[in-house]
């Protein structure tokens, strides 16, 4: 008993299967190697949520 699902219902979920594997691996990529701009902004985040605490 298998089911055939259509052709749309399959891209559209190979591309956000794509989408979040690509989020997931940029992430990663600036935890691993450390820009600047991360760093900064990931200071500037931290300072502004101390302030709504």
């Amino acid at each position: 008993m298998t089911k055939t699902i259509s052709k749309g219902r399959l891209w559209t979920a190979r591309v956000m299967s794509g989408i979040a594997i690509l989020f997931m691996l940029l992430d990663s990529t600036m935890k691993l190697f450390k820009p600047s701009f991360v760093v900064d902004s990931v200071d500037h985040l931290a300072s502004r949520s101390i302030i709504f605490i």
